[in-house]
């Protein structure tokens, strides 16, 4: 497959940078990119010209500081960028009543498909970010998996996730446990991946979020049921699970923990030995 090539608003913008970096190959091939972004590093990204792009932060509630006036909005932790025309959009983006962690992103638009770009801190800084990881509360996150009907809860759970937000008492976890496996997803015209993506965990329920990318050149209607299975509870799709020609959409699984996980209850050492 040849390499794509550059687009003409990257070079004129980015002139210093003699060869793109992986993150802006992928999104001028694929139009899904993560990356591990640091406060003050200047970060250049292009995007599609007059189309809706996608950039989860690792925030909770994003506060976007730029000198666009229109085509953006904000929904918690995702930002949503239409570029009302071809010069760069500039961007600060931090936590909703917290400066201290500031991402600095230049977007420049060329004749693409729309983008999906994932912002993630480095590990040494997830700690001083309150939005990015939310204390565990068991208690709190059992209550909230028990507090309404089954359904509406799994609707207010998956709303959230697709609003950026992380569920009241989970924990959001830059790593799976060990013993956590991902979930499978049956082959088809669309690629899921899950290395890169979220770990959310509950009291009984824990989530995993990925990427659903479509390389084709024709939108494909992404299937719940291929990513189905024993423990699965719900499978959604954000912004949409019609994932269009060479556009990507996240992908929510929210799944029983099993039970042999599920106990969190500590060792009491016995007092009186119990031999025969």
């Amino acid at each position: 497959m040849p390499t794509p090539s550059v687009p003409a608003e990257l070079r004129k913008t980015a002139a210093a940078i003699p060869k793109p970096t992986p993150a802006q190959q992928s999104l001028i091939s694929t139009g899904v990119a993560t990356v591990v972004v640091r406060p003050g590093e200047a970060n250049i990204f292009p995007v599609s010209a007059g189309r809706p792009n996608r950039i989860v932060t690792p925030f909770q509630r994003a506060k976007v500081s730029t000198e666009a006036v229109d085509g953006i909005e904000v929904r918690g932790g995702v930002v949503y960028v239409t570029p009302a025309g071809d010069g760069p959009v500039s961007m600060f983006i931090t936590e909703e009543g917290d400066e201290s962690v500031a991402l600095s992103a230049t977007l420049v638009p060329s004749h693409m498909p729309p983008v999906h770009l994932e912002l993630q801190l480095p590990p040494d800084l997830v700690a001083r970010s309150p939005g990015r990881r939310a204390p565990q509360d068991v208690t709190a996150a059992d209550k909230f998996e028990r507090g309404q009907a089954y359904v509406d809860m799994l609707r207010t759970l998956m709303r959230g996730l697709a609003l950026g937000r992380v569920p009241h008492g989970f924990e959001l976890l830059g790593q799976p446990p060990a013993k956590a496996t991902a979930p499978v997803c049956a082959p088809g015209p669309v690629r899921v991946d899950f290395s890169r993506g979220q770990y959310l965990r509950g009291s009984r329920i824990e989530v995993w979020v990925g990427v659903v990318a479509n390389p084709r050149s024709e939108a494909v209607d992404f299937v719940e049921s291929w990513c189905g299975g024993a423990e699965v509870m719900s499978v959604a799709l954000s912004p949409s699970p019609l994932v269009p020609a060479g556009g990507a959409s996240e992908i929510y699984i929210a799944r029983r923990i099993p039970a042999q996980e599920e106990d969190r209850s500590q060792i009491r050492p016995v007092l009186v030995s119990r031999g025969k």
